[in-house]
């Protein structure tokens, strides 16, 4: 099939399935993922921080801030600060990382609802994120 004649296929096929395909995609739109990131499934969640292509610090209180390294990779010292003391790293699925405080129980940070979501099915089911975590791609991390 010539390049000409997989575009023409592709014209005919949106239009013939034009509001089949609106509808299906429905779940999918960008309001809803926001309203319900949390309740998504894995694979869902480490999808979007893979599309973004940036890290971000997921604070206690449910914010999400945007950041990049200051020079190509994270330093140690740029972790100690985010997560504010020794660190301890997980690997999430999609090539990526949580960076969290090593002691943050001991120290009683508080509950990171939303990076707990982000570990079901990696740690034990009863166990829990505390205080300010950094999900980036490996490659950031020397």
């Amino acid at each position: 099939m010539t390049p000409e004649e997989r575009k023409a296929y592709n014209q005919a096929y949106y239009q013939r399935n034009k509001g089949r395909l609106i509808d299906q995609r429905r779940p999918y739109h960008h309001d809803y993922w926001e309203e319900n990131k949390t309740r998504l499934t894995e694979y869902n969640q480490h999808y979007y921080y893979r599309r973004k292509k940036v890290s971000e610090i997921l604070l206690t209180n449910g914010e999400i801030l945007s950041r990049k390294p200051a020079g190509d990779t994270y330093t140690l010292d740029e972790l100690q600060t985010i997560v504010g003391g020794y660190i301890e790293i997980i690997r999430l699925p999609a090539n990526l990382l949580m960076v969290l405080n090593e002691e943050g129980k001991l120290k009683g940070l508080p509950l990171n609802e939303r990076a707990t979501a982000l570990t079901r099915g990696i740690l034990a089911d009863d166990d829990l994120i505390v205080g300010d975590v950094l999900v980036c791609e490996a490659k950031l991390i020397d």
